[in-house]
């Protein structure tokens, strides 16, 4: 197999689904060569349709399954669970049980930049329904994030893909109700028949299991 083609990705699964993806398809297509884009899904799926990427890769926060736009084809890839990571010794962590999001609805809160699904999710499932919810900082990067919560600033949700290293400061505490996204790669019907298409939904399910 030969020729060239290109993946676009959300930050955390350009982390922690491309490198192991990508590395296969290089192993066992030498002849095919690949690029990959840092994208967030309203991003990359306009790429997708314009035809300047071959698949994209994106999340959904809320029930259900994302529409594609037409002439465009989907397939899940995993479920990722996010976390709560709060301050060390903070008294939630005292049990080591998970905690319930009901008992964080006053807390200083630590979330992404407005406009990315994660924080229009935390706005959905609890701004709306906790009105003393504070929302104090926003950042675009995991260990950004991480960094605010271990100086003590306030908790998180933290997907656990791509997650890397947790600093000395922060623990994490599973979430009840648990918490999930789904990750769906997506790609155009009319290059799904091409053999670099099922090459790269074949890596990317692949990588998706091992991690």
């Amino acid at each position: 197999m030969s020729g060239r083609m290109a993946i676009a990705a959300f930050p955390t699964a350009t982390r922690g689904l491309l490198p192991a993806a990508l590395r296969s398809l290089q192993d066992h297509h030498p002849l095919l060569s690949v690029e990959s884009h840092e994208r967030e899904p309203a991003k990359a799926v306009p790429l997708l349709v314009r035809g300047a990427v071959d698949v994209v890769i994106v999340d959904k926060w809320f029930h259900g399954e994302p529409t594609p736009p037409p002439g465009v084809e989907m397939t899940h890839l995993l479920d990722d669970v996010a976390d709560l990571a709060l301050p060390a010794g903070h008294e939630l962590t005292s049990s080591g049980a998970a905690v319930d999001l009901s008992d964080c609805a006053h807390e200083q809160w630590i979330s992404w930049t407005a406009g990315e699904f994660g924080h229009d999710w935390l706005h959905g499932a609890l701004v709306e329904h906790h009105p003393g919810l504070r929302l104090t900082h926003t950042a675009g990067e995991h260990q950004t994030i991480l960094a605010l919560v271990a100086a003590g600033l306030g908790m998180a949700l933290m997907p656990r893909l791509g997650r890397g290293p947790v600093p000395e400061g922060v623990e994490i505490r599973e979430v009840q109700p648990p918490i999930t996204r789904r990750i769906f790669a997506l790609w155009r019907t009319d290059t799904a028949q091409r053999p670099a298409i099922g090459a790269a939904i074949e890596a990317l399910t692949a990588a998706a299991r091992a991690g």
